[in-house]
């Protein structure tokens, strides 16, 4: 597959680039978090430039830092958990009682609610507690 390079303004051209890490702060949801930022510079002139694979990864970054913050799993544990147990992204939202494009959502960083973050972790340590739920009558 061919590795898509970024557009240089200064350079006017598709460029290779390198890239570094800094420091930054940012608040979400009124709640400051901290992340290591990737940024990328033009090997050719030292300018910025902006990979969209790039983007993504410090849009994820950062909003793991805040789901750490506040207690939430991030990305990376609710993808291994969905793994550990062996379930689709659609098996994962039948068992928690969402849509198979939500599960997909949380794993490429949306921040997920609270409800549906004590389901996943509930699914971890009992995995088939809320398949035995949803089999029982309601009411006798």
């Amino acid at each position: 597959m061919k590795k898509l390079l970024p557009f240089c303004e200064q350079c006017y051209k598709d460029v290779d680039y390198d890239t570094f890490e800094v420091e930054v702060s940012s608040k979400i949801r009124g709640v400051d978090v901290k992340y290591s930022f990737i940024c990328c510079r033009c090997k050719n002139c030292g300018g910025p430039v902006y990979p969209v694979r790039v983007g993504r990864k410090n849009d994820i970054r950062r909003l793991d830092s805040y789901k750490r913050k506040v207690g939430l799993l991030t990305t990376e544990e609710i993808i291994a958990i969905r793994k550990r147990n062996h379930l689709t992204q659609t098996q994962l939202a039948e068992r928690i009682g969402c849509g198979k494009k939500t599960i997909a959502r949380y794993e490429n960083g949306a921040i997920q609610d609270r409800i549906f973050d004590n389901m996943i972790r509930l699914i971890d340590k009992e995995p088939d507690l809320i398949l035995k739920l949803l089999q029982r009558p309601l009411c006798n």
